[in-house]
């Protein structure tokens, strides 16, 4: 009973958890590409204009910065380059946010990550739990009838389990599927050349991603939703994996007890 209840709880807990990240979700900033000028504001823009493939990705600007409000993963790949052509490239930092509105819808899905290798983990325990149980049964009324009477009498059992394994294994075959295809989406060079533990590296990208000296309001923002969404991921995940171990012990615990 009391695991009952703590299993409940972790619902209501996980279920709040999604109904906030989802509230959070509907206030994500979109993607953009930021260029500091400095200076050399009037040079930045006319070499920019000069560029159709810049030009279409309608620049504004907004104080210091030219801004791309609709980019591609290459929006800023392309600034660079020809702001390093012009010789502008000293005079103007890039700050590419391409993968802003990725990268945030992907903290409100990485939940259902969570989910599938839970459900996988369950549906393996229950499926022991039941073909156990079926062999117990088995071995118990053959010592007392022929198999084919024992099939006779527990065939409407049987063909449901049957019925239910065949789901569960459907179920489970999606669900690896999903693992399988299901792609990730990170900020440009988040990912070191070397180790991925090399931490110094990680620390260095934050610091030149979101420079605090020159940071806008969007960067700001992004930041801190990116902090925001990640963190309520962990916490889902957390949540997703007490549900996993007691459930998990719940089914043992059925398993061992019809062992008896």
């Amino acid at each position: 009973m009391k695991r009952a209840v703590f299993l409940g709880l972790l619902l209501l807990i996980l279920v709040g958890l999604l109904l906030g990240h989802w509230s959070l979700g509907k206030g994500f900033v979109p993607s953009r590409v930021e260029i500091l000028c400095g200076e050399r504001a009037e040079a930045v823009r006319q070499v920019c204009a000069a560029v159709p493939e810049l030009v279409a990705d309608e620049p504004v600007w907004e104080e210091d910065r030219l801004v791309f409000s609709n980019p591609d993963l290459f929006t800023a790949q392309r600034a660079g380059t020809v702001l390093a052509q012009a010789g502008l490239a000293d005079e103007s930092l890039v700050l590419d946010y391409s993968w802003a509105s990725e990268m945030l819808a992907q903290s409100g899905r990485l939940w259902q990550v969570g989910a599938a290798f839970a459900a996988l983990w369950l549906l393996f325990l229950t499926a022991r739990w039941q073909v156990c149980l079926e062999l117990q049964r088995g071995r118990a009324a053959w010592k007392h009838q022929y198999l084919g009477a024992y099939l006779s009498d527990a065939s409407v059992r049987l063909m449901g389990k049957v019925i239910a394994f065949v789901v569960g294994a459907f179920g489970a075959v999606l669900l690896v599927r999903y693992l399988i295809e299901c792609a990730v989406v990170l900020p440009a060079r988040l990912l070191p050349q070397d180790s991925l533990f090399q931490f110094s590296h990680y620390r260095q990208w934050q610091e030149s991603a979101f420079p605090a000296e020159v940071l806008s309001a969007y960067g700001r923002t992004l930041q801190r939703q990116l902090m925001y969404g990640h963190g309520l991921a962990g916490l889902e995940w957390a949540i997703l994996l007490l549900l996993a171990v007691v459930g998990g012990k719940e089914i043992e615990k059925r398993r061992r007890k019809g062992n008896a």
